[in-house]
């Protein structure tokens, strides 16, 4: 299993690649995924990094097909929707 921090590190080294990319936040249409969204929204703003924020309620087949993938697309607070992605 990768440590945390590894995992971490990377993420922000990609964020820091696209930094210049279109980048597209997708997050939960709930509390947390709102609070989740927020954070790394909070988190580019202050890297001066420009990014959009959409709010979903699940991942369906029909909302991906819906979707404009940015150069870098983070999702947050969707892990269980993902297996409707597979249905």
């Amino acid at each position: 299993m990768v440590p945390m921090e590894q995992t971490a590190q990377e993420a922000a080294e990609l964020i820091q690649e696209h930094r210049n990319d279109a980048i597209l936040v997708i997050s939960h249409m709930d509390a947390d995924g709102i609070s989740a969204a927020a954070i790394i929204s909070i988190a580019l703003d202050r890297l001066k990094i420009r990014h959009h924020v959409k709010f979903v309620r699940m991942l369906y087949r029909d909302v991906v097909n819906e979707l404009v993938p940015g150069d870098l697309t983070i999702f947050t607070d969707l892990g269980l929707s993902l297996i409707h992605i597979s249905e």
